[in-house]
């Protein structure tokens, strides 16, 4: 791809791809693309928007020739090194996520019933409680009242649990989890990239002057470790008998 044009004066036609994705390194703020013309060619080049507009900062210009020779290794094998670092444990993770949720599934009326049968207990604990409120004294009231809006608040926790058990919802959410597995391998197996589809994977590239780095973030397209433990500590909260094995990969993450 070519940083130059020479399709007319004071227009810059190519496409911004690299919109959003640069950050200064000195101010933070986004760089703006822009566009200067020289000997009848136009060069494409991107500069700090904080310098642009008001001239507080001091950050370097850069070429759109110099940014795609940066990407460019990452476009011609790369990439696919770092996605294939990151398989094995995405997929692990992965695999615990949709074994929690098959034994979920496995137990849907099992522990419906047992979340019914508790949330009936508590109601009928509240309505004695509320008798004795009626004839108690203004200290044990205050206790009562304690006691009761507890016992009101583990209800409401088990009513959204009641509620998480959608068959179809779960198998939902392991037909989706199985599709992420598809993706990380479809990925794994490509070696060459566009600069386009390296920029999905993108979550930034700082500019300091001479220095550029670049921040992937792999949950744009597959959930990353964060993603995962996250529903793994989720699925732990609502399933109680998740085993000990489980647990113990959620610490290690």
């Amino acid at each position: 791809m070519d940083s130059r044009s020479v399709n007319g004066r004071g227009k810059n036609n190519s496409k911004n791809i690299f919109s959003k994705k640069l950050v200064c390194g000195h101010c933070g703020k986004g760089y703006i693309k822009s566009s200067l013309s020289k000997n009848g060619r136009r060069y494409v080049f991107y500069a700090c928007g904080q310098r642009r507009r008001l001239g507080t900062c001091q950050n370097k210009s850069i070429m759109l020739s110099r940014l795609e020779s940066f990407i460019k290794p990452y476009c011609d094998g790369k990439l696919h090194e770092i996605l294939n670092s990151k398989k094995t444990d995405l997929i692990k993770w992965i695999g615990y996520s949709i074994s929690l949720l098959e034994d979920k599934l496995n137990r849907v009326d099992y522990n419906k019933q047992a979340l019914r049968t508790r949330i009936t207990e508590i109601e009928a604990i509240v309505d004695t409680l509320i008798q004795q409120l009626i004839e108690s004294s203004e200290q044990v009231k205050k206790a009562i009242s304690r006691k009761i809006e507890q016992l009101e608040d583990e209800r409401s926790k088990l009513e959204t649990d009641l509620h998480s058990y959608d068959v179809v919802k779960i198998k939902a959410e392991i037909n989706k989890l199985n599709e992420t597995i598809h993706n990380i391998n479809k990925s794994s197996t490509q070696k060459v990239f566009s600069i386009e589809e390296i920029l999905l994977f993108v979550e930034s590239i700082t500019i300091d002057n001479e220095d550029l780095k670049i921040e992937f973030n792999f949950d744009k397209i597959l959930p990353g470790q964060a993603t995962v433990k996250d529903t793994l500590t989720d699925l732990l909260d609502k399933f109680k008998s998740a085993s000990d094995e489980y647990k113990s990969v959620l610490d290690q993450m």
